[in-house]
């Protein structure tokens, strides 16, 4: 009995087993099949077990697998004996270890696979070796874009025309471009030890006041966490140059919106800034033009009235010595308040330049010598040779180097030396000049007086800023604009102490133009209809006596509309109008320009003459080039506009 007992009890325990054991198999075939990698068995180089997921991997069926040789899975014999890779060999040796390789599906595409593998008995590889597969494709691929993506990032970093700058969130440099070190003349590598407001720099507005640190862009990103664009400082270096600087930054934010640092972008706008300034002051000139240009126009024409007048009396009126003498004094006062309205015209709309060719240097010579007359200042000249020749307005271009000379005068009151030289210069747009490319004519004028602060030296060329006494403000801003307006460039460097010099650039020119405007000595009359288109009151009766003085018969009309009804009916009577005086401005009526074209077309033959208190229009300077046959200039001279009337009515029809 106790034996049979005895062997039931072993029975039982047997059977204990047997159950644990199917019951280890079948959560070993559960994990087995339910698993999230890929999992096989190979011995031998042959296939012996594969999972649900190495078949999904590849496309195959179990029964497509199973009992193959392992290499169906490679693309090539190489892939299979990873060639190259060191883990290879111990792998061979021990069957234990990973690597990175690749398979080849049923439908022939190549994934890569991260390869596991264990012996099925340890130390034994006769028995097999298991293996687990994980398909890393979207893997290999999203690390070879960020490698892409880092590439591209170096490039662009490496090439960018602007500074970057990486800070982490105190503020430390941890990455500079080059581009970056070359703004900053620091190299790089010094870039990465430093702090965005470093002691090395004086941070400075461009003014050169101090630069609040919380004005900084750094510290707005800090402080924002969002980005900022064209945070504009100066930095000035230990040995006092001064970089302006034009600065965006972003925030690195960590996923929990942390701040960890910012990526800065760096542009050095020094130059720019200097052409910015340049455009707005060209625009705060332009700012006053309608304002000028109006202005100086009523009062033109008030006071060309009142010189014709007095020009008629000194030739008819034969007055005694005395009155003479008055009537020459009130010119002359006439002839200063003319100068002035001219000044505001110069840089008003209607200060175009009438040009001709000639010689800068020797224009210069004659307003230089004028203006330095009775004065206890010499000038000294260099003159390159074979200077080239300019087109310019003579007037225009003597009131410029009057100004400049007359500054130079008041800079020296002690008497001294003024230092004019005129060289030929091509100027290249590298050289950075706010002119167009090509060959110009350079005047400069230096002199060795009392200088010029920082201060006053960025206002000098703006309207009605001096700080004479007695000036009006206008003689540089006009100089100025007289200069802009003959496509050149003036320019001025100073120091307190040691003087003040201006360079002027005109324009060289090959081609030759000349433009006359003979003076003329005696009062010529003559007979004839003439028709006068005039808006202003005075000067319409004045130009009426002085043309009935000089003996034609004449007709007034206020605009060109008026004017082409009156040469038409004249025109159907069969007696057309010998010559016809067109004022070029009519405001809000036809003027001149418009006028004569719609009489060519009436008459082709008929005999027109410009007329004009300020050149606004080019027809002053090419009249024929629009159909006049002469221009005549305001305020209108007794001999003068017997000249211009004869000149025209003598050309053959």
């Amino acid at each position: 009995i106790q034996g049979v007992r005895s062997s039931l009890t072993d029975i039982s325990e047997l059977r204990r087993v047997e159950i644990a054991l199917k019951e280890s198999e079948a959560s070993v075939q559960s994990i087995f099949r339910a698993a999230p990698v890929g999992i096989g068995l190979v011995a031998e180089r042959v296939l012996l077990k594969v999972n649900d997921t190495v078949c999904t991997m590849l496309g195959y069926s179990p029964d497509e697998l199973i009992g193959r040789d392992a290499r169906i899975l490679y693309p090539t014999n190489d892939d299979y004996d990873y060639v190259g890779s060191e883990k290879y060999g111990q792998i061979r040796k021990s069957g234990t270890g990973s690597v990175e390789t690749r398979w080849k599906t049923k439908d022939g595409s190549i994934i890569d696979i991260l390869l596991s593998s264990t012996p099925l008995v340890p130390g034994d590889l006769s028995y097999g070796v298991t293996f687990t597969a994980l398909d890393i494709t979207e893997r290999k691929r999203a690390e070879q874009a960020l490698r892409k993506e880092h590439d591209l990032v170096a490039r662009i970093s490496a090439t960018s025309p602007v500074g970057i700058v990486q800070l982490d969130d105190s503020g430390n440099i941890v990455f500079a471009n080059q581009r970056a070190g070359q703004i900053l003349e620091t190299d790089p590598g010094d870039l990465r030890q430093r702090k965005y407001n470093s002691p090395e720099w004086r941070i400075t507005d461009f003014d050169g006041a101090p630069f609040r640190d919380e004005k900084l862009a750094f510290s707005k990103v800090k402080q924002t966490r969002k980005p900022v664009y064209d945070v504009r400082h100066a930095i000035e270096k230990n040995d006092g140059a001064r970089i302006l600087l034009s600065i965006n930054g972003a925030p690195l934010l960590r996923p929990d919106g942390l701040f960890e640092g910012a990526v800065m972008t760096i542009e050095d706008i020094t130059r720019r800034h200097e052409i910015e300034q340049e455009l707005q002051k060209t625009e705060r000139l332009e700012s006053l033009s309608i304002l000028a240009g109006g202005i100086a126009h009523d009062f033109n024409n008030l006071l060309g009235g009142m010189y014709g007048y007095m020009d008629m009396a000194l030739e008819y009126g034969e007055p005694n010595p005395e009155v003479r003498e008055y009537l020459e004094k009130a010119m002359r006062s006439y002839q200063r308040a003319k100068d002035l309205t001219q000044q505001l015209l110069t840089f008003s709309k209607g200060g175009m330049p009438i040009k001709k060719t000639g010689s800068f240097q020797q224009v210069a010579k004659d307003a230089i010598s004028l203006a330095l007359s009775g004065s206890n200042v010499r000038c000294v000249y260099a003159v390159d040779d074979g200077l080239w020749p300019v087109d310019m307005d003579e007037g225009q271009i003597s009131q410029v180097v009057n100004n400049l000379i007359i500054n130079a005068r008041h800079a020296m009151p002690q008497g001294g030396t003024i230092e004019a030289g005129f060289y030929n210069r091509i100027i290249q747009t590298e050289d950075g000049m706010p002119v167009d490319e090509g060959k110009y004519v350079e005047m400069k004028i230096k002199d060795h007086g009392i200088g010029i602060s920082d201060e006053h030296l960025e206002r000098i060329f703006d309207p009605f800023f001096t700080t004479k006494q007695q000036g009006s403000g206008l003689g540089l801003a006009t100089s100025f604009s007289i200069i802009k307006r003959h496509g050149g460039h003036i320019a001025v460097e100073s120091e307190l102490g040691s003087g003040t010099e201006f360079s002027v650039y005109l324009p060289a020119v090959e081609s030759e133009y000349t433009f006359q405007d003979e003076d003329v000595a005696t009062v010529e009359t003559g007979t004839g209809r003439i028709l006068l288109m005039d808006d202003e009151t005075a000067i319409k009766e004045m130009a009426l006596e002085m043309l009935e003085r000089l003996g034609y018969t004449v007709t007034v009309c206020s605009d060109g509309e008026e004017a082409l009804r009156l040469y038409s009916g004249a025109f159907e009577l069969g007696e057309p109008y010998d010559c016809v005086i067109l004022d070029l401005t009519v405001p809000g009526g036809l003027g001149g320009r418009e006028t004569v074209t719609r009489l060519i077309q009436m008459d082709p033959s008929v005999k027109t003459i410009a007329s004009s208190g300020y050149s606004e229009d080019p027809v002053m300077a090419e009249p024929h080039k629009y159909g006049f046959k002469g221009i005549i200039a305001k305020p209108y001279l007794l001999k003068k506009m017997s000249a211009v009337i004869r000149d025209v009515l003598n050309q053959a029809r």
